[in-house]
């Protein structure tokens, strides 16, 4: 995952409360921060995510900026995934977009090619069950 290539003890952290599955993203990625961010920032958001895109994947460095800004409470105070899920759904509407996406293009830039690797391999990965699925 990215988070395991951009913060490796952030990652073993998410190991041992048994959060692997990402299940508090989930709202991040479908409704793309649509919560998270005041309705200005918001639109501001999906505005270059869609008309000006900087990385095909943007949601996903932003997601991992997310985690980055939040560590020292992850690591200290998240202990099982309802913790994790309690600490994701208390940051509706408290994010500010700037810091946010200067970190998730810092977190891009860091992650090279590398980050383009694991994307691609958790495309593969969806792709194939999806397969499987139908």
């Amino acid at each position: 995952s990215l988070v395991q290539l951009l913060d490796p003890q952030l990652y073993a952290h998410l190991v041992a409360c048994d959060c692997l599955e990402f299940f508090f993203a989930f709202r991040w990625l479908l409704c793309i921060f649509k919560r998270e961010f005041s309705f200005d920032e918001t639109l501001r958001l999906w505005e270059g995510l869609w008309a000006a895109p900087q990385t095909p994947h943007m949601q996903l460095y932003l997601a991992a900026a997310v985690l980055m800004h939040h560590r020292r409470a992850i690591l200290a105070d998240v202990h099982d995934l309802d913790s994790m899920l309690k600490m994701c759904l208390s940051l509706s509407g408290q994010l500010s977009l700037e810091p946010m996406l200067g970190l998730s293009s810092v977190l891009e830039r860091f992650a090279g090619e590398a980050g383009q690797d694991v994307i691609l391999h958790m495309q593969a990965t969806l792709a194939a069950q999806e397969s499987h699925l139908l």
